[in-house]
């Protein structure tokens, strides 16, 4: 931010002090400040000192002329005097000449409009063409002087339109449609005749809106003053901006034991009133004017506490409170399991961008209905104009390029979050999540995926057995070779290979495997709690089960029957073998169990072991499934 000192001044009475003292007054308050001899861009040195500011992005009410004289008023205790505006217009109705409508009232909260006519072009005083120079403004004429002029003083830019020009005498504020253009000054001419005049300044997302009607009435005041046209009476003031009352609680004991002082409530209400912070005593509370947006809890107020009792004052003193020994949150140590597990399979970490193209949807043939087609905007626009809201996009297009690059069997993993837009309204914030995500392609097939899986559950101490349901509905993945991924009742997650017409659209000719974890869903289901439980001194007895099921039934099907009728005696199950092949006959499979039974204080009978078995074998063939014979 740069200002013209004399302008400070003229709204600082009494702000008697060289350049350099100045410079150095506001940089101890907190501003770091560097004041220059002001030239303009000719070079030509003018009688004025060009201050320069180093303004923290949360100070917004400082990017004005108006808002550093206040900055500097409260440095130096002095007075401070904004311009004061006085009424203007003649006896016409503003709405004889205009009218405006606001289409996207959610993207323009505010907008102000009055009109002057009978314009007058001149050129403007020196005394205003000079601050505009040192402001680094090139002078062109009044009006457009006026405008400039009140932009810098104010903040809030304004724009002047000749209303000739302005189609049916109607400002409409809405959206570009395709073949729309806008016809901008291009330096070197500007066509203006002595037609009526539209003043405008509007409130868009992400700016603040007190200052609209304030702007524009002080361009039609240094209008008149400088006799530059006529305003016309009454004013357009289209507001649906929300400003509520913003209010902090005081707590002097509070900025005391943040800053290691001992300030008294008085003088820090003292430091409070300089920069127009109001007190109240009944609900002891700090009103908050409408331009410190960046006063929002009481470390702010505790920050403004400090720049004005002065840094310098502040001695060094030991921090407070209890000491405690630093350790990973629980959400990154389960990320940390989630990185430890990969790079053991063999997956190097990917990281990819969260912004993308709405021709994502498309690659991955996701419908046009779908919800996953409902992202929020990236406010930077262009190519990627919209934050993802699935991990898939960034994992296949590195896959890609590896692809493309000649390398064989590769495997990456991604930690990254993805954005699901709760709302269509464009102040509610999408739900961020964590997606642990994994691909591959080359040596390993679907079950190596779900190894990888279930081990990174395990690890993260999610001890019970994930289920799989064939029905993942998801339309990027195989329709035969995809899953969704459950954990007692909840699904956390799906796994499958890639469609071939998905993987095709990234030019992938391989088959590829990818799995995608909700981590919040994981960190709310894992546990690093460990049981211990004595070694058995007992042996254990294990039987393999055998059997030829329908390769419609999954081999969860299986895995619960024998969990509901293995007794109290199983110790534990597992999945050694599965066969399809010619020596198969058509529609089944050849599935293989070891079955472990034992127990903590005995050795186990055959009656023990004999009836659970029957029950389990009873179960199956209820399911079709047959037992082979030993």
């Amino acid at each position: 931010m740069k200002t013209s000192l004399e302008w400070i001044k003229s709204m600082v009475p009494g702000l008697n002090v060289s350049a350099q003292e100045y410079a150095d007054a506001m940089t101890l308050s907190g501003t770091k400040v560097v004041a220059y001899q002001a030239y303009d861009k000719n070079l030509e040195q003018l009688d004025d000192v060009l201050v320069e500011y180093e303004i923290a992005s949360n100070r917004t009410d400082c990017f004005s002329v108006i808002g550093i004289a206040r900055e500097a008023a409260a440095t130096f205790r002095l007075p401070f005097q904004p311009p004061v505006i006085k009424p203007t217009g003649n006896g016409e109705n503003i709405h004889h000449y205009i009218k405006v409508c606001i289409e996207e009232p959610k993207r323009c909260t505010r907008y102000t409009a009055r009109v002057v006519k009978n314009i007058k072009i001149a050129p403007s005083p020196q005394w205003m063409q000079q601050r505009l120079r040192v402001h680094g403004i090139r002078p062109v004429n009044n009006i457009t002087d006026i405008a400039n002029y009140v932009a810098e003083e104010y903040g809030q830019p304004i724009h002047a339109y000749g209303l000739d020009t302005v189609a049916g005498k109607q400002a409409i504020v809405r959206r570009a449609v395709q073949g729309d253009a806008l016809a901008a000054p291009d330096g070197r001419e500007h066509m203006l005749d002595d037609a009526a005049l539209l003043l405008e300044a509007a409130c868009f997302r992400g700016t603040n809106s007190p200052h609209t009607a304030d702007a524009v009435n002080r361009a039609c005041q240094l209008i008149e003053e400088l006799g530059a046209g006529e305003v016309v009476g009454g004013t357009i003031d289209i507001d649906s901006s929300v400003r509520e009352e913003k209010r902090i609680p005081f707590e002097p004991d509070k900025y005391n034991r943040l800053l290691g002082t001992r300030i008294t409530p008085d003088a820090m209400l003292g430091y409070f009133s300089k920069i127009e912070l109001t007190y109240d005593k009944q609900s002891n509370e700090v009103l908050i004017p409408s331009w410190r947006e960046d006063l929002d809890c009481g470390a702010a107020l505790a920050a403004e506490v400090a720049r004005f009792y002065g840094y310098d004052k502040i001695q060094p003193t030991l921090p407070s409170g209890t000491t405690t020994t630093g350790k990973l949150s629980y959400q990154l140590r389960i990320e940390a399991v989630a990185r430890d597990v990969a790079e053991y399979c063999g997956f190097s970490q990917c990281m990819v961008s969260p912004f993308e193209s709405p021709q994502v949807f498309d690659k991955l043939l996701i419908p046009q209905d779908s919800s996953l087609r409902n992202a929020a905007a990236n406010p930077q626009g262009g190519e990627r104009s919209i934050l993802r809201t699935i991990s898939l996009n960034g994992m296949l297009s590195s896959l890609a390029l590896n692809a493309n690059q000649g390398n064989k069997d590769v495997r990456l993993y991604e930690l990254g979050n993805i954005y699901r837009q709760k709302e269509l309204t464009p102040a509610e914030l999408p739900d961020e999540r964590m997606q642990f995500t994994l691909g591959m392609y080359g040596d390993g097939d679907f079950y190596t995926m779900k190894g990888v899986i279930e081990q990174f559950l395990q690890k993260t101490g999610m001890q019970k057995k994930p289920g799989y349901s064939p029905n993942a509905e998801k339309p990027f993945l195989h329709p035969g070779r995809q899953a969704l991924i459950y954990y007692d009742g909840s699904i956390i997650g799906y796994l499958g290979e890639m469609h071939p017409a998905a993987a095709a659209n990234y030019f992938i000719q391989e088959r590829v495997y990818v799995a995608v974890m909700d981590m919040p869903l994981i960190i709310g289901l894992s546990s690093f709690d460990r049981k211990y439980q004595q070694i058995s001194r007992f042996p254990a007895v294990t039987y393999d089960l055998s059997m030829v099921a329908p390769k419609h039934v999954l081999a969860g099907d299986i895995e619960k029957i024998i969990e509901a009728k293995g007794g109290q005696y199983l110790e534990s199950y597992a999945l050694f073998d599965i066969y399809e092949g010619n020596q198969m006959k058509v529609g089944y499979k050849s599935l293989a169990y070891s079955v472990t039974f034992r127990a903590a204080g005995r050795t186990l009978d055959e009656q023990d072991v004999k009836e659970p078995l029957n029950q389990i074998i009873h179960a199956l063939e209820e399911k079709g499934i047959e037992l082979r014979k030993q």
